[in-house]
């Protein structure tokens, strides 16, 4: 995360998409933390000597037991530091982890359950007390198989990551405040004591959204509109465009999972798996639909048929056999295009799919933090042919278009429609944060009828 200050949000923006630095939002942001108070004395331990101190034995038991040490001797961070997040004995034994479980497991369970405590780099209370929003740390526990899009041409392989924040003067991971008793600075690290375990996402964003009865109707409506998308298509050319029976079929195969990073991509030519850099989505439950009028599929159907839908086209490519493609697309998407696109439908945002990290959990939520976040930045050249030919670049910018209230509700920005609560705990999944809410974002001037 490459952001500092909001006044340099713009440049950074643009080097972190169209540029492809190596920025993630890790640095963008930022985030407090918890109840530290260094000692004098401590910052002449190594982390395991400030374990072994501490009152935290069952950590530790797992942590000897565990092939942590030569893990961490092979990571080989770049400044060979390291901070721990250790639960208590009582979190632990909660886990199943005390001193009768412990000396029976292998060393390999303890280290994938150790390994999500383990975070790159020394993320101190002064660091983290400096930062408005969450610091996304980065632990050792890998996805195996998995890869991250670190920006547009970089992947590396996906590491479970974690939201540190100040709340209520303590820690907070992820939203949860956690935080107790007195950090422990050493000279490799920074150890601060938790008071629960901390729950690694394994669902993907759709999955997850799946799996909860409260968005049956959204799900519902997605598979929907993208198997009618498809069958449009398959109708007209008698050959679905997944099969690429025509050059150009492919560019009709509608996945609404992958065009809102819902799911985890695939990549044909690395033969890998790969989530988007981490996401949000605002996602209306079930009530939120009945609250707008719509009780069932069938009613969203007719919606969209009221207002007319995509429709084929007949295309005839220059050197290429004539096909069909599909144009425009369903009024449902416009509805839903601030709940699971940031509203760039909407905002004619078109020019390209990259995006900015956007993760953003319940504490992450202030207006000002997120007050003009550049979500997604186009730069294209634009060439002058009359004598003498110059070229220059023209950069776009869509902001964040939500709106943060101080009662915990959002709303599209200057509308007056009934803003949205959150509803619950944020999930968090591999794809990245949904959000629960009970309303419809609607912009000004939204016509339901």
């Amino acid at each position: 995360m490459c952001l500092i200050r909001q006044n340099v949000w713009i440049g950074i923006a643009a080097i972190i998409i169209m540029v492809t630095s190596a920025c993630k939002r890790d640095d963008f942001t930022t985030a407090p933390v918890g109840e530290a108070v260094p000692f004098t004395d401590t910052v002449t331990v190594t982390l395991k000597e400030g374990l072994a101190q501490s009152p935290y034995t069952f950590f530790y038991n797992a942590w000897v037991h565990s092939n942590m040490d030569r893990i961490l001797l092979e990571t080989g961070d770049l400044k060979g530091q390291y901070t721990l997040l250790v639960p208590t004995n009582a979190a632990m034994d909660a886990a199943g982890w005390n001193d009768a479980s412990i000396p029976q497991a292998i060393a390999g369970k303890l280290d994938t359950f150790l390994m999500r405590y383990v975070f790159l780099g020394r993320i101190t209370a002064e660091e983290l007390m400096a930062k408005p929003d969450s610091y996304m740390a980065e632990s050792l526990l890998a996805y195996g198989g998995l890869w991250y899009q670190l920006d547009a041409q970089t992947r590396v392989p996906y590491h479970f990551r974690a939201a540190m924040a100040i709340s209520e003067d303590k820690l907070s991971v992820n939203d949860k405040v956690l935080g107790i008793g007195q950090a422990i600075p050493t000279k490799d690290g920074y150890i601060w004591p938790i008071s629960g375990t901390v729950a690694v996402p394994t669902l993907t964003a759709w999955e997850a959204l799946l799996a909860d009865a409260r968005f049956s109707l959204y799900t519902k409506l997605i598979l929907y509109t993208d198997g009618r998308y498809r069958e449009m298509f398959e109708s007209a050319n008698g050959y679905p465009p997944s099969d690429n029976s025509h050059p150009n079929g492919q560019a009709y195969n509608r996945n609404s999972l992958d065009y809102y990073d819902m799911s985890n991509h695939y990549d044909a030519l690395s033969d890998r798996y790969y989530s988007a850099s981490l996401n949000t989505w605002f996602i209306p439950t079930d009530d939120a639909f009945r609250q707008a009028g719509f009780n069932t599929l069938e009613d969203l159907i007719a919606f969209n048929m009221k207002r007319g839908g995509p429709s084929t086209v007949l295309y005839t490519p220059f050197g290429q056999e004539p096909y069909y493609g599909i144009v425009g697309e369903f009024a449902t998407d416009t509805l839903l295009d601030y709940h699971d696109n940031w509203g760039r439908r909407i905002d004619n945002f078109t020019e390209t799919r990259n995006r900015n990290p956007t993760l953003f959990f319940n504490n992450d939520l202030k207006q000002p933090i997120l007050n003009d976040y550049p979500i997604a930045v186009y730069t294209r050249i634009v060439r002058h042919l009359i004598f003498p030919m110059t070229d220059h670049t023209v950069t776009t910018y869509h902001r964040m278009p939500l709106e943060f209230l101080n009662d915990g509700r959002v709303r599209v920005i200057s509308s007056t429609a009934e803003p949205a609560g959150l509803v619950g705990e944020e999930i968090y999944s591999v794809n990245g944060v949904i959000h629960a809410v009970d309303h419809l974002l609607l912009p000004t001037g939204y016509l339901m009828d």
